[in-house]
């Protein structure tokens, strides 16, 4: 079980920003980034001098990391393998651009998209309106550690791209200036 806390002591840090904890069986780390679906986090890089282990989390939960920095998130979100089309998937970069790069190149992958690697990280520095689009099944998720946001990460809802022409079309309204759509 996971419990997190917000602790802000004034004047204590550069930016006057809160820090944000979690308490996870025990034992408390310090939460970098976080994101959460629906509630319940799904993805976090925590620190702390306590090794972190799956079963501290329970159920789904995957820690990549030792001593110091750790990695957990729900495996779920990022089985980027399956075929399955009912997946919901997560996309985390280091920035709000990273994550839609991700996206793009994951869909490349998946769908036989010719774009270029050059050419996905250049739609993917613009925030096009379908990245957060119920059409197309596709949000944001805040960090809700950092509360930055330039790093958000990105949520693509594949119910929704199970036609490829639905996927086509996404990429596509991406590459039109944003007053250009048949909305």
């Amino acid at each position: 079980m996971i419990t997190t806390f917000t602790y802000s002591l004034t004047g204590a840090t550069e930016s006057g920003q809160a820090n944000t904890f979690a308490s996870i069986n025990g034992k408390t780390y310090h939460i970098v980034r976080g994101y959460k679906l629906n509630d319940r986090e799904i993805w976090l890089q925590i620190a702390g001098t306590t090794a972190l282990r799956s079963s501290d989390l329970g159920a789904n939960w995957e820690v990549a990391g030792s001593r110091g920095i750790h990695l957990a998130y729900v495996n779920r979100y990022f089985h980027y393998q399956s075929e399955r089309a009912d997946l919901q998937l997560a996309f985390v970069g280091n920035t709000t651009a990273g994550s839609r790069f991700l996206a793009l190149w994951f869909m490349k992958r998946r769908f036989g998209f010719s774009y270029s690697d050059d050419e996905l990280a250049r739609l993917a520095l613009f925030d096009h309106k379908n990245w957060k689009s119920f059409r197309y099944g596709t949000s944001y998720l805040e960090d809700f550690a950092s509360q930055d946001p330039n790093k958000h990460a990105v949520l693509v809802d594949f119910p929704s791209f199970i036609n490829q022409d639905i996927a086509v079309e996404f990429v596509a309204d991406l590459m039109k200036p944003e007053g250009d759509s048949n909305d």
